[in-house]
């Protein structure tokens, strides 16, 4: 009995000094402090979290002033949509262009009341209709022919009730094409008359002009 005895109460002993396997377990909403349910995902609302960031960062999407470069506080935009619709490059040649169709204007007003000369082009000496609309498109960097009827070949038409300032009037005889003008607005051009006259203010409806109006052109 005893070797048995002795053998059953070593077998104890060895079982009693080996180490136990344990288990740990965690509740992921607890580990390190983080909560699962937090308020991003669950808080007042029931919307996807991808569809709640979304919403969240739209109104901040052009918080940014990238041009201004002073560090100033950002302007938040209320909404995305009304500036992305804008081609702001394209507005910016409209207005660039309305500036230098006044410009021209200006230069072709200071010109009033210069005597007419058959082949003039000069403020000093005279001009003829179209030595005078190749002057003042040329102070811009447009050269345009020199003659009226050479003129009416360059640029795209234009209906008579959609003329703007800058744009060329030109008028016809019987041989053609003959006289060319710049229009302003409200039905008036420029133009430098015929003998015996000067650049002077006509308008598309008085009497001559009406009746041998050939058309319209825009250079630009």
């Amino acid at each position: 009995m005893k070797p048995i005895v002795l053998v059953s109460l070593l077998a104890l002993l060895v079982a009693g000094c080996s180490s136990k396997q344990k288990t740990y377990s965690y509740k992921f909403d607890e580990y390190q402090g983080f909560n699962a349910r937090n308020d991003f995902l669950t808080s007042g609302s029931q919307a996807a979290p991808e569809e709640r960031l979304k919403a969240e960062a739209e109104p901040n999407l052009l918080s940014g002033n990238l041009f201004d470069l002073g560090g100033s506080t950002p302007k938040v935009v209320a909404s995305p949509e009304p500036i992305l619709s804008e081609n702001l490059f394209e507005l910016a040649a409209v207005q660039r262009k309305g500036g230098v169709f006044d410009r021209m204007l200006r230069t072709a007003h200071t010109q009033l009341g210069t005597r007419y000369r058959s082949g003039g082009c000069n403020p000093d000496t005279g001009f003829d209709c179209s030595g005078f609309t190749t002057w003042v498109f040329n102070r811009y960097g447009i050269h345009l022919p020199r003659s009226s009827r050479e003129q009416y070949q360059v640029g795209k038409m234009v209906a008579k009730n959609n003329l703007r300032k800058g744009d060329l009037v030109f008028f016809r005889s019987k041989r053609g094409v003959n006289h060319v003008g710049i229009y302003l607005e409200n039905g008036k051009f420029i133009h430098s008359a015929s003998n015996g006259k000067s650049v002077t203010i006509s308008h598309l409806e008085e009497d001559y002009w009406r009746t041998h109006y050939a058309g319209g052109r825009r250079v630009f």
